[in-house]
Parts: structure tokens; C-alpha cells; sequence
């Protein structure tokens, strides 16, 4: 072809090649503005209501880290970034974002993920997952290193995947060295679990990359590794050195080491629950059947194809295996190592498997063509919005969540310049956060171990706060509280189990040996013990009428007590001029006695020493907690609420998996005369169950009870 055709073809084709360049630099541009567009959205979501619940829990643990750094090794570099960060502020707000931060920039990392796994749809389609996610949301919103764990479980799973699958003639530059290498020490010391997190996912890119007779080599390698861990695990010899390891550098207690737990299929079932907390969050009721069916459903089959495209599709295709292995192995010996410390193993320990699922979700998404992958897309982004939502809406809660914001602001009303607060060492920190700083502490563990300590208080009120679920220490709460009962009475208070606050005044010398009565209605300011898990749902105080007399519902006292004690007797103050007796309570635990049975008394004392006693019958004065008060029953339900569902792992109880109606149930009790009443006493004599005592009064001879 002579040369002046050549260029004749040329510029004839100029136009045509400048068109597909400028559609291709649009196409670049639009898919930019695509992915910064959701990466602005997932900040946008992390940062909005950033400091609707008050700091809880393990928050008030990554603060002492940051402050005392090298007191706990679990993620030292988390603690490292803050013990810095919290020089410049210490509001929620600012100790927040480096989470939100991290968060946000996870999203960036799961994007490129998809992106070289899927292609750059299934990069998009799981950036939006990941922008949405209720799980990594509420990570991304408290002050804790799971953000970070997260972050570098997806880091070095993109280092891994970057490194190993190149070609065998091309070999890795310095720059991807250098981010395998960071990623990897980001995530051996994000959290305990790291380790194990970089050994599977660096253990598959191994696998990854070897012929098909290498692999079933390292297959065993990698399979039989952990096995031989699990049972070292296992072994009490190994299992308490390790504790003692946890101990000196994890910032656990040393007053007690957790036994080991046998393993059941109940560790099995926390694996399914980890999968519905990734999916939903930590604020989806999981009795809400509709939307959990559906959403479990539709997540489990997407995983499913996208576990299927990976192993037809990639070199990969091990990764989803070596994950599930990882996880059940975890709850399996993990959960039965840890014992009755809390609750065992929970989702966010397994947070590095995250990533690895939202990962699958996509590319089980993009495995359809359109427009079934839009609607795959839009119904998982309508699940991500709803989950959100029950969080912004505090619909229900995963584990405890005791807003301190609103007890320091109940205790504000009560200070005065003669009180103090009394504490437990769990509740110090959120007080410390939270409540006025003009108020005396005071440690509750010297008077529980000398309780001759008790009388030398001289405070004209005292704020009694507990934070604590475990029953010996509950035990111990509840037997200073009788103690502090023979100088102070408990007039007001604020219970969001496991978080108890009573504001007691002490007696008139005169009155210090008995009870006294509230003016108008003669409740009896009776003591409370720190009740259990059952009543969690029930967030007092409220208010209650029986027959019509107004009743303030502070707390309950339990019998038998966690002492074993049957009995609550109340003298009170001075003798109380009555015709009646009004009785609030109700049973638990009591499913094995009969309708109609007597199961304990309560004996009126008048000032003479006249003693009536007037039995307490299931079904009749008293009704368990699950029941209302018939027709024919002496007693009316008079407050009802709704007890959920409580996931409390080995700290379950009878009736935990149960959701229903629960209720108060008064009763009025008709003297035979007007008589000078000195002394009330409570026995409970069923072998089963507990007796809840939420009020007692003895209205005035002319009030509204007696007409």
C-alpha cells in the first residue's frame, strides 16, 4: 500500500478511534464516580447518629488500653493509634472515628476484592454490601479494635490474592511485598484471633498456588495443622498456661480461671448465628420470621453460587472451605476453652470471616444476568436498610446495651452536697465517663467484706449502682443493699438489667430499724435484690395501679433469695392503721407446680402481736410470669410487657428461648378489721420456681382501696 493511502485510511479512521477513546475515558470516569459515590455513602452511614448509644461494655476497656499502653496485647496497634488520638479529644463523637474511618476504608478494600475476583461488577455490587452492612456499620460506630481486625482481614486477603495470582514469568514488585507484608503484621496483632485469621487465608493463597499433585500435600499440611491445635487446646494442662499467657498480657482478671465447657451441638448452632449477625446486624429481632426467613434464605443461596463461581471460575475456590473450617473449629474448641467467662465465642471474634462472606454474597449476585441481578442487588440493599434502621430505631439489641447517658442524668436530679455513690469496680469507668464529677466514689468491696464499715457511713444519700450479671457478685450486691437497708431507704431508682441504680436517703434514727412507708399510698419501701436475666426486657421504674392505688415499681426481691433464704420479713418504721393489703409479684420457674397449690404465705403482724396468715395459691393470689389472671382468680394482671427472645449462650436459663406476654399480677387482701399493722412477712415454700415481690402496701383505712 503506497504511503499516501496509508494516511488517507488513517485520517478517515481518526474520528472513529478518537469516539471510542473518549467513550472508553467516559466509561473510566462514570465507574470512578460510581465507587466514590458509594465510598462517600459508607462514610455518610458511619458517621450518622455516630454517637446515638452511649459508650458500653469493652469501650471503656479500649480506653484504659489507650491510656495505659501494653496493658493488653490484643491489638496493640489499635491501642497504639489511640493512645494518641485521644490526646486531641475524649468526646464519643471523636473516639469514634478512627472506627468509622477504618470502616469506610473497608469498603474501598472489598471493592478491589470482587473486582479481581468477579470483575468489576461484582467489585460494585460488593462495595455496596459491604457500604450497607448493619454488621460492619456498627463496628465502624463504637470504640473498639474489631473496625481494625476487619480492615486488615480484608487487607492482607487482597495482598494474598494480588501476590499469588500473577503469572509464573511475572514476578512481584516491591510495592506488593511491602503490602502483603504490613497487612499481614496489621492483622497478627488486630486481635487474638489474627494469627489464625492470617494462617487461613495465607494457608489458601498457598494452596492456591501449587500443580494439582502439590496440592493435596498441602491440603493435609493445612488441615492437619489445626487439628493438632484444637486438641492441644483442649488438654488442661496446655488450656491453663494459656489462661495465664491471656492473663499477663490480654488485660484479663486474675481472680478466676474459666473451666472448660463440653462441646455440643449448641456450638454448632452459634456458627449459624454468627451467619445471621453478619447478614442482619446486631438490632434484627430474630423472631421477626418474615423478614429473617426471607433474608436467610436468599443470603444462604447467593453464598451458595457465589461459592460455586469461585471454585469453577478461579484458583480460589478453597477459600470459602478453609473459612467455614476456621469458624466452626472456633466455636467449636474456641467457645468450650473459653467456659462460663461470658458468653462464649460471639460474632465479632469471627469478624476476620466477614470480608470472605460479603465477598461470596456478590459474587453469587453477579452470577445472574440482568435483570435478575438488579433485583438480587436492590432486595440485599433493602435488607442492609431495614437492619440499619432497627438499629437508628433501638428496637432490640444484641447483648447488653445500659445507657449510662440517662442514668447520670437521672443521678443528677439526686445529688446533693451530702451524697455519694457506692459502686461496683465493673460500673466504675461509665460513671467516670459520664456522671458529675462532685460526687465521693465509693468502692462497694470493702463494706462487702466488713460489713461493720456499713454503719460508719455518714452521707445523707447514697447512689447505689451495680453493672453486674454474674451471680456471686450479684450475691454480694444484694447482701450489702440489706445492710445499707438498716440505715438508708431506697426512694427512687433506674434498672436496665444488668444495670442497677437506687438513690437511698437514710432513716430517721427512730425509723432505722424498720421500713418506711411512701406518703398517700403506704407502699412499703421494701429492699430489692439484683434480679436476673429473665426480667431484662423490663425497664423500670413504671407506675402500676391495683384497685386503683398508684404503685411505683422500683425493683423486685426475689424468693428464694440467690442466699437461699425463703423468707422476707419487713417491720416497719411505725404501725400503719389499715383494712388492706395490696400485693404485687409474680412466679418463674414454675412450670412444674399445680394450679390451685399453695406455695407460700404472707403473715400480718399487728402492733399487738396478733399474727394473720393468708396463703398464696398459684392461680388464685399469685400466677407465674408467662400467665393472666382469670376471671375467677383473686389477682388482676396489672402491667404487662413483651419478653423476648434472650440469646445468652451457656448463661441460659429455663424459658430463655421463650417470647410471650410477660405480666405483674396484684392482688388485694381484705383484713378482717382495721387493725394497727407493725410487721409484714413473706414465705415462700414451693420447691420450684421463684416468688418476685414487686410491691407491697397497706392503704390508708380511708383511701380509695376501701370504699
Amino acid at each position: 500500500m503506497y504511503p499516501v493511502q496509508q494516511r488517507e485510511i488513517s485520517g478517515a479512521l481518526q474520528p472513529a478511534l478518537t469516539l471510542q477513546a473518549d467513550l472508553a475515558a467516559g466509561g473510566v470516569r462514570r465507574k470512578t464516580y460510581l465507587l466514590v459515590s458509594i465510598i462517600a455513602a459508607a462514610l455518610v452511614l458511619r458517621l450518622y447518629d455516630l454517637t446515638l448509644y452511649p459508650l458500653t461494655g469493652d469501650e471503656y476497656g479500649s480506653l484504659a488500653e489507650a491510656k495505659s499502653l501494653g496493658l493488653n496485647w490484643n491489638s496493640i496497634v489499635y491501642s497504639a493509634v489511640m493512645h494518641f488520638w485521644i490526646q486531641l479529644g475524649t468526646s464519643e463523637l471523636w473516639l469514634r472515628l478512627p472506627s468509622a474511618f477504618l470502616g469506610t476504608a473497608t469498603v474501598a478494600v472489598i471493592f478491589k476484592i470482587g473486582e479481581k475476583l468477579g470483575g468489576w461488577r461484582s467489585g460494585v455490587v460488593a462495595a455496596l454490601l459491604a457500604a450497607t452492612s448493619p454488621f460492619n456499620i456498627y463496628h465502624s460506630q463504637e470504640v473498639r479494635f474489631y473496625s481494625f481486625f476487619i480492615f486488615t482481614a480484608a487487607a492482607f486477603m487482597l495482598a494474598t490474592i494480588n501476590f499469588a495470582w500473577v503469572k509464573p514469568e511475572v514476578k512481584p514488585n516491591w510495592r506488593g511485598r511491602a503490602w502483603l507484608l504490613l497487612a499481614g503484621i496489621g492483622l497478627f496483632f488486630s486481635h487474638f484471633i489474627g494469627p489464625l485469621a492470617l494462617y487461613v487465608q495465607g494457608g489458601s493463597a498457598l494452596y492456591a498456588g501449587k500443580s494439582t499433585r502439590a496440592k493435596r500435600f498441602w491440603l493435609m499440611v493445612l488441615l492437619g495443622l489445626p487439628l493438632i491445635g484444637c486438641a492441644l487446646l483442649l488438654m488442661p494442662a496446655l488450656h491453663h498456661q494459656l489462661w495465664r499467657v491471656y492473663q499477663a498480657f490480654g488485660n484479663a482478671p486474675n481472680s478466676f480461671e474459666p473451666a472448660m465447657t463440653p462441646v455440643s451441638i449448641f456450638n454448632l448452632a452459634k456458627v449459624a448465628f454468627a451467619g445471621f449477625i453478619f447478614i442482619f446486624g446486631y438490632h434484627v429481632y430474630p423472631l421477626q420470621i418474615a423478614l429473617v426467613l426471607a433474608g436467610g434464605v436468599l443470603s444462604g443461596l447467593l453464598l451458595l453460587l457465589g461459592t460455586r463461581k469461585l471454585w469453577k471460575e478461579t484458583p480460589w475456590g478453597i477459600l470459602p472451605i478453609a473459612y467455614l473450617l476456621a469458624l466452626i473449629g472456633i466455636y467449636l474448641v474456641l467457645d468450650a476453652a473459653g467456659g462460663r467467662l461470658a458468653s462464649g465465642v460471639s460474632p465479632r471474634h469471627v469478624a476476620f470471616v466477614w470480608p470472605m462472606f460479603v465477598t461470596l454474597t456478590a459474587l453469587g449476585i453477579t452470577s445472574f444476568k440482568k435483570p435478575a441481578l438488579y433485583i438480587l442487588t436492590a432486595a440485599l440493599l433493602l435488607l442492609n436498610v431495614v437492619s440499619v434502621r432497627a438499629g437508628w430505631q433501638k428496637e432490640w439489641t444484641y447483648g447488653n446495651a445500659v445507657d449510662y447517658r440517662e442514668a447520670a442524668a437521672d443521678s443528677s436530679r439526686w445529688l446533693t452536697k451530702d451524697t455519694a455513690i457506692i459502686h461496683d469496680g465493673r460500673s466504675r469507668d461509665e460513671i467516670e465517663f459520664y456522671f458529675s464529677k462532685g460526687a465521693p466514689l465509693i468502692y462497694s468491696w470493702p463494706y462487702i467484706e466488713d460489713r461493720d464499715l456499713v454503719a460508719r457511713l455518714s452521707y445523707q444519700r447514697l447512689i447505689f449502682i451495680t453493672d453486674d450479671w454474674e451471680p456471686e457478685c450479684r450475691r454480694d450486691s444484694d447482701r450489702l443493699m440489706m445492710d445499707l437497708n438498716n440505715q438508708y431507704s431506697i426512694v427512687d431508682g433506674r434498672v436496665d438489667y444488668p444495670f442497677f441504680e437506687y438513690l437511698m436517703e437514710r432513716k430517721p434514727a427512730p425509723e432505722s430499724a424498720g421500713f418506711a412507708l411512701r406518703r398517700g399510698t403506704n407502699q412499703v419501701q421494701q429492699p430489692f435484690s439484683n434480679y436476673g436475666i429473665e426480667f431484662k426486657d423490663l425497664h423500670l421504674p413504671l407506675s402500676v395501679k391495683v384497685n386503683d392505688v398508684p404503685l411505683t415499681v422500683l425493683g423486685a426481691y426475689g424468693l428464694p433469695n440467690l442466699e437461699g433464704s425463703r423468707e422476707l420479713s419487713l417491720p416497719l418504721a411505725q404501725p400503719v392503721n389499715t383494712k388492706r393489703m395490696m400485693f404485687l409479684s409474680n412466679l418463674i420457674g414454675a412450670s412444674g407446680l399445680r394450679s390451685g397449690e399453695t406455695i407460700g404465705e404472707v403473715l400480718v403482724e399487728n402492733k399487738t402481736g396478733t399474727t394473720l396468715s393468708i396463703p398464696l395459691r398459684i392461680g388464685n393470689e399469685v400466677l407465674p410470669w408467662d400467665q393472666q389472671c382469670g376471671d375467677s382468680a383473686r389477682c388482676k394482671t396489672v402491667f404487662q410487657w413483651r419478653k423476648r427472645l434472650a440469646i445468652v449462650g451457656q448463661n441460659r436459663y429455663q424459658g430463655a428461648h421463650r417470647d410471650f406476654i410477660a405480666g405483674l399480677h396484684g392482688v388485694v387482701f381484705d383484713l378482717p378489721e382495721s387493725q394497727e399493722v407493725a410487721k409484714l412477712t413473706i414465705r415462700y415454700s414451693a420447691d420450684l420456681g421463684q416468688l418476685y415481690i414487686w410491691g407491697v402496701a397497706l392503704p390508708p383505712a380511708k383511701s380509695n382501696a376501701d370504699r
